[in-house]
């Protein structure tokens, strides 16, 4: 299945780069929750935080996705009863694609070391070229912070698989 998201490196959206640090924080907030949806309090809460929220924030979060829709293609971001969602399942964001290799390579670990590296290897590709985390706080960094552990954990899979060969 083809990477729909990208978020670990260049923030992507089919290939193409997302445009503006508000379109990059929903999409990434919206990422941060696999398939549920976000409601729309929540959603401002992480993308305007603090003093930073408009005095609208509800419009604004409103304009928010419908220009990051155009950006991107309706299909990107789906309105749910509950709030707002990705319009891709998990497998297709670099980050959650990431979590789920880390985590079938521990599962295989044990009785199949050769697959459990095969897993962990597909992993440690999808790193390649990560920015590194720069900010506090933001979507974004909370994203690529998580994937640093799913990256050291990893490379332990790895190693442990490499030493069972």
């Amino acid at each position: 299945m083809a990477v729909a998201l990208t978020l670990l490196r260049e923030v992507q959206w089919r290939g193409a780069p997302v445009a503006g640090d508000a379109a990059r924080a929903l999409l990434a907030a919206l990422a941060a929750e696999g398939a549920r949806a976000v409601s729309d309090e929540r959603l401002i809460e992480i993308i305007w935080r603090g003093d930073a929220v408009p005095a609208n924030a509800t419009k604004s979060l409103q304009v928010l996705v419908s220009r990051t829709r155009a950006a991107c293609g309706a299909d990107a971001i789906v309105r749910d009863p509950a709030g707002y969602r990705l319009g891709v399942p998990p497998a297709e964001v670099d980050c959650s694609h990431l979590s789920a290799l880390v985590r079938a390579a521990a599962v295989v670990l044990d009785n199949d070391a050769e697959r459990a590296a095969a897993l962990a290897g597909e992993a440690l590709a999808l790193t390649d070229g990560m920015v590194p985390v720069n900010g506090d706080g933001d979507p974004l960094s909370a994203v690529r912070r998580a994937a640093t552990d799913d990256i050291a954990a990893a490379r332990l899979i790895a190693a442990q698989a490499a030493s069972r060969l």
